[in-house]
């Protein structure tokens, strides 16, 4: 089966960050090594969260361990998430580099298919890292993806410009020439995601609720990664992420869940409802 090499935060309390990806994943019978870029005790949205970043030599040190065991050359996915400085981000770069060049050996895919999830900021509350490692992640992870995940915010900061709507995720993949995926779109029924490779461009919803929890923009990488490493189509990725997450965002609001209740909803992640999407030529 894959393995995935994923970079992110981890919070002790509640399924965001590398937690929420690494759940999607589990569920599809995807290994995961998770590389901590912050050991924290609550997601920040609650309150200081405890905890703290990771300095870079430690996790330096985290992924040189990984290396050691010869998993560079087995990892099929390669995800990259919540980073803490710009040094991380360096580090993680040298990482995927490191991944690409190793051995193939035993693994699942003839080669990693590296994601970028630009984690740094949301509609409403900005820029929510440091403008340097903003800076980081679009100067050296950005050019090394080969299927990004922003949110709409993020897509803007990195475009330069408001994002309205579906064609300008198209105009986004033909400017990167790589695939993106873009959550928190306008869309009639709620709250909408997009897909394109810059030709094909895939557009749906679902409803919105209040006190939605933290972590659905995690919850959506690691949804389309799982079926992309289980060599699924991007219109049957695209399709069985969206109807996962109309499901948990409607079983999370009748519960009055106050984090993501993934552990509930594991039939959900493993075997995906697929929604109905539109395909705009």
């Amino acid at each position: 089966m894959p393995l995935a090499m994923v970079m992110s935060s981890f919070v002790a309390a509640g399924y965001v960050g590398g937690e929420s990806v690494r759940m999607a994943l589990f569920a599809r019978g995807i290994d995961v090594v998770l590389a901590p870029t912050t050991v924290i005790g609550r997601h920040p949205g609650w309150g200081k969260p405890g905890g703290q970043a990771l300095v870079p030599a430690h996790f330096s040190d985290v992924i040189d361990g990984t290396a050691a065991n010869g998993l560079f050359g087995l990892a099929d996915l390669v995800i990259a998430g919540y980073f803490a400085s710009p040094e991380q981000v360096e580090i993680a770069a040298q990482t995927i580099d490191r991944i690409r060049e190793a051995p193939r050996g035993q693994a699942f895919a003839p080669r990693p298919l590296v994601i970028i999830d630009p984690i740094m900021g949301d509609d409403g509350k900005g820029l929510y890292v440091a403008p340097a490692i903003a800076a980081a992640i679009e100067a050296l992870l950005v050019p090394r993806a080969d299927l990004l995940c922003p949110n709409a915010w993020e897509l803007g900061f990195l475009r330069r410009q408001k994002i309205n709507g579906p064609e300008d995720i198209r105009a986004a993949a033909r400017q990167w020439n790589i695939p993106v995926l873009c959550s928190s779109l306008p869309h009639e029924s709620g709250v909408g995601l997009a897909w394109s490779d810059g030709r094909e461009l895939f557009h749906g919803g679902h409803a919105f609720y209040p006190r939605a929890p933290n972590g659905f923009g995690d919850l959506t990488t690691g949804l389309f990664a799982a079926s992309m490493a289980l060599d699924s189509d991007p219109e049957t990725a695209f399709g069985e992420t969206l109807g996962v997450l109309a499901e948990i965002s409607a079983r999370a609001f009748a519960w009055n869940a106050p984090e993501a209740p993934l552990a509930a909803c594991r039939d959900l992640l493993a075997r995906p409802p697929r929604a109905e999407f539109d395909r705009i030529s």
